[in-house]
């Protein structure tokens, strides 16, 4: 038990660490305004202290129920359901696929999609940046098309996903909450230069994948050390540091050191 203990805290420390720095990192170019970066804002701004550009334009996804979708299908295909409960900021592999391709609305590499609708606003501060061109994007699904030599997609994405009370600000409705193209013109965008939001955004992800990676581990190392002691506090299990010997062991329970 020790043993695993000793083995859990420094994966534990690890995890809050790469936490702590990515936190850092977000808090510098999250929403307030960072400094020495590009000031980039909607077009139309009524402040004058920042370089107006319209950085993006809107579209949305069109049709694609669930019932569209098939294991068999030909075309890959994004239904809005999935940004909430599959797809994290970036997008490289599509999880499905439908038969359905006429008059339907395609992905351009460095799209960047949220959910309009959900019975929670916390549910709309979703973002995905999809790497992938011509695949079909679902309805309800608000498709941001950043200008490529502006912004960068993956970065988009972190940003918003990391802005959750200025989106927030910006959802509508009582029963069921919307969040539209009309909304996200509203969004305060302040951007570090194009190779550095490609920096920042690999940054992030590569901290993803090792928290993921220390959490299995955790996890893997915290069930072993949760059925140990089952097994210790049943008698399934004895342990040999209780000087037992062996005219006194018992047939069927294993011992161990």
């Amino acid at each position: 038990i020790d043993f695993m203990g000793q083995k859990i805290s420094p994966l534990e420390f690890s995890v809050n660490y790469i936490l702590h720095k990515r936190k850092e990192l977000i808090e510098k170019y999250g929403p307030k305004e960072p400094v020495g970066c590009l000031k980039i804002k909607i077009k139309g701004s009524k402040n004058s202290n920042k370089l107006e550009y319209d950085f993006s334009m809107f579209s949305k996804g069109k049709g694609l129920s669930k019932n569209q979708i098939s294991p068999k299908g030909k075309t890959p295909c994004i239904h809005y359901g999935e940004l909430f409960t599959f797809y994290p900021e970036i997008i490289n592999v599509i999880a499905s696929y439908t038969d359905i391709s006429k008059n339907m609305v395609y992905s351009q590499k460095n799209d960047v999609l949220m959910p309009t609708s959900d019975v929670t606003p916390n549910g709309l501060a979703k973002a995905s940046s999809i790497m992938l061109d011509k695949v079909i994007i679902g309805g309800d699904i608000l498709i941001i098309k950043p200008n490529r030599n502006i912004v960068f997609g993956p970065f988009l994405s972190y940003h918003i996903r990391e802005s959750r009370n200025v989106i927030l600000r910006l959802v509508s409705g009582i029963t069921v909450y919307h969040l539209y193209a009309k909304d996200m013109k509203k969004y305060p965008l302040f951007i570090p230069e194009y190779d550095e939001q490609q920096a920042i955004a690999n940054v992030l992800t590569t901290a993803d994948k090792e928290i993921d990676l220390l959490n299995q581990k955790l996890d893997t190392l915290k069930q072993q050390k949760k059925a140990l002691m089952q097994l210790l506090l049943t008698g399934i299990v004895r342990t040999t540091g209780l000087n037992i010997s062996s005219d006194t062991e018992e047939e069927g329970v294993a011992y161990v050191q």
